[in-house]
């Protein structure tokens, strides 16, 4: 069994005085901190088989969870060349061989007289005794020279070997410049001080300056300001404490703009710059533009309704031409809607259920007003679909949906994958490249909802099953759309020429279309990215091939056991042909159900009746309607016989041994109706009925068709 550990050094350091400096006690995370792969040579002891470590310093733990350390097998350290201080403890007694072959620049550490100082000197590699508890280095990770005022930086130490001390003192040689709290340094006042730490016989030192410039001073960029607008230069100066009385502002254009201090006053329309000087120095300068007073001031947004809670982000424009650098912002009801500034920002914070009315106002007194409502914030989000499936450089605008009576002003639109589809703030997905990705909406308060994003390659081609189609007036059909495997369209648009013809179900995805008078018209789908398929659509008052259609789905589920079927013996007996066979108990009757729909239907005359399957292909064959060719496609009212011994190698030859009426062909299937269809499939008489049968295209076990001279 192999496991792992991966462990660090935890080290405390006492509270102390010494000459009257405070020395603050405080966790340090030793840099020698380890992290190995172990395997189990007995109940209480291990091997080393791993080390997952980056330090240059390592301690070889003694033990790991109760159980020895024993071993170090071949290749632990293998990748890690760059080590200079290993300590390996006295209960190790084998390791391989050529374990630090590769090493350079090593140095092994152990107890005396122990098998590592041993092993250390048959392999010429340098070897320090280590007393026990005995720490031989201190490590820090702290090289600060020069601090700022008011900064802290971490100071982390730990001893090596890890094990060899437990106790560690960082303290300030001058606690008023630099002090140790919470293990950081932190710089309080000018002046020079040392950093010391300690632990038990080791002792380092590093010097620290502390010091407060005036390393940076920001103003804006750019200011638009409205004549006669006075404007109070906002700045910053870093550190927070350094001397602002060095500040000074000069003008490029006292007749655009005049500076008292960091007062300006615009004057007329035109441009100048402000420059701001520290000691001589220009540390920014901030570029100028005066324009005309503002007429009118306009919300950007005249309405907002936003959850109970939200932060809403707010902005105004003045005319054209025209600019109001200050602007005030008021609510009419601070207890609906509180207006927060941040800087030249503008929020409003909804704070209750209610309406309120935010003005703002120029410093020249124009005025607007936008209409606050505050509603729930969402208890619940959901997107219009939790998965959708497009093509390669698709778009798909998605939905969502808030709980009742809410609201939520922003919404964050994000894709855990931009470079498989990307979500923008309109709620568009844009799918980029092959590959799965979630999208998700996020609200104000942490509501989300997520949708699984599969991005397919673009469509090569388009297909609607069929190129002609036959309707009859008041008939509808669903026309529907297949794409080449391992593409995606989810958008295809359905159109057709002749609106009067037919009409076309724009709410159903598959292209539904119905008949509406007699003439013709042709269906269009299109992809996304262009790929188009037509079919022709004529329209007649009545079909010839719909009523033998209709007649065969009348008997639809007529069957043996409740004795049903014997009503389609008694329609064949009536017209079957004079000496023919008369059809009884449970003989064979798919050839009779077909024979008895054109009986019924008043068109015999159109086939060869009889309840033989190879009788019935002989004399279509004699009529001049027998199609011997299995990839026919048919149409419904069309006649297919079958041959259950195709090899499905060409064209079936062999007799026929059944058949059936097709009611519908789309998309390469046809669907079939049958008599004495074996729905069980045991081959038991008794249980056969009138049924479905869904075949392909050019499939196995078809014999041939019989096609019928249809009108029309």
């Amino acid at each position: 069994m192999i496991r792992t550990r991966k462990g660090f050094v935890l080290l405390t350091a006492s509270l102390f005085i010494v000459l009257m400096t405070i020395i603050f006690s405080m966790p340090v995370y030793a840099a020698g901190s380890s992290a190995f792969d172990f395997e189990e040579n007995s109940q209480n002891s291990l091997k080393l088989i791993g080390y997952n470590g980056n330090e240059k310093i390592v301690t070889v733990p003694s033990e790991i969870e109760g159980k020895t350390v024993e071993s170090i097998t071949s290749s632990v350290f293998k990748g890690h060349e760059d080590i200079t201080d290993i300590f390996i403890p006295s209960s190790v007694q084998l390791i391989s061989r050529n374990e630090f072959a590769s090493f350079e620049n090593l140095t092994l550490y152990g107890q005396e007289n122990s098998y590592v100082q041993e092993y250390a000197a048959s392999k010429n590699i340098p070897f320090i005794v280590v007393n026990s508890g005995e720490a031989v280095k201190l490590l820090s990770d702290f090289n600060c020279k020069i601090m700022k005022t008011g900064t802290e930086i971490p100071v982390n130490a730990a001893v090596f070997p890890e094990n060899s001390s437990n106790t560690i003192n960082i303290f300030s040689s001058d606690p008023r410049v630099a002090s140790i709290e919470d293990g950081k340094v932190k710089a309080l006042s000018d002046g020079k001080v040392r950093i010391i730490i300690q632990a038990n016989n080791l002792t380092e030192e590093f010097p620290v300056t502390v010091y407060t410039p005036a390393s940076r001073i920001a103003a804006p960029s750019s200011v638009t300001l409205g004549a006669e607008e006075i404007y109070n230069m906002s700045i910053s100066i870093a550190p927070q404490n350094a001397d602002q009385s060095r500040i000074r502002f000069t003008v490029s254009d006292n007749s655009v703009v005049r500076a008292n201090g960091k007062v300006l006053k615009a004057l007329r329309p035109g441009k100048a710059q402000v420059r701001t000087w520290y000691d001589g120095k220009v540390m920014s300068v901030t570029n100028i533009t005066v324009k005309n007073t503002p007429s009118t001031v306009k919300f950007t947004r005249s309405a907002i309704t936003a959850g109970n809670g939200e932060i809403v982000s707010i902005g105004s424009t003045v005319n054209e031409g025209s600019a109001s650098a200050q602007r005030t912002y008021s609510s009419s009801n601070n207890n609906v809607a509180e207006i927060l500034r941040d800087g030249w920002k503008v929020y409003i914070k909804a704070k209750s259920k209610g309406t309120a009315r935010i003005t703002v106002r120029t410093y020249n007194g124009r005025t607007s007003v936008c209409s606050f409502t505050v509603k729930d914030a969402p208890s619940k989000i959901t997107l219009g679909k939790n998965e959708i499936t497009i093509g390669v450089g698709e778009t798909y605008q998605m939905g969502y949906a808030l709980s009742s009576n809410s609201a939520s002003d922003k919404k964050t639109y994000y894709s855990y994958n931009n470079n498989i589809a990307q979500f923008n703030q309109n709620g568009i997905v844009t799918a980029r490249r092959a590959g799965q990705t979630t999208i998700g909406i996020k609200l104000f308060n942490g509501r989300y909802a997520l949708c699984k994003v599969n991005v397919k390659a673009a469509p090569g081609k388009i297909e609607l099953g069929r190129n002609k189609l036959t309707l009859v007036v008041g008939e509808s059909y669903t026309l529907y759309s297949h794409i080449n495997q391992n593409s995606a369209s989810a958008k295809r648009k359905y159109t057709v020429t002749n609106s009067g013809v037919l009409s076309l179900d724009k709410t159903n995805w598959n292209g539904k279309i119905t008949a509406l008078k007699t003439g013709t018209s042709k269906v269009t789908v299109r992809t996304y990215n262009g790929k188009t398929d037509t079919c022709e659509v004529k329209v007649i008052n009545s079909s010839v091939r719909k009523t033998i259609v209709d007649t065969a789905k009348a008997w639809l589920g007529y069957n043996e056991k409740d004795g049903s079927y014997k009503k389609i013996f008694d329609v064949y007996n009536q017209g079957r042909i004079p000496g023919s066979y008369y059809m009884r108990g449970l003989d064979p009757w798919c050839a009779a159900y077909v024979s008895a729909v054109f009986m019924k239907a008043g068109k015999i005359n159109m086939i060869y009746p009889s309840c033989s399957c190879p009788t019935m292909v002989n004399g279509a064959i004699s009529k001049g309607i027998w199609v011997e060719d299995d990839s026919y496609v048919p149409e419904r009212g069309d006649i297919i016989f079958y041959n259950w011994n195709d090899d499905g190698k060409g064209d079936c030859t062999r007799g026929a041994s059944h058949v059936g009426i097709i009611t519908d062909v789309n998309s390469g299937v046809m669907t079939v109706i049958e008599g004495n269809y074996d729905y069980t499939h045991n081959n038991i008489n008794g249980d056969d009925l009138v049924g479905y049968r869904k075949v392909n295209i050019n499939g196995q076990f078809i014999r041939g068709f019989i096609v019928p001279k249809y009108p029309n």
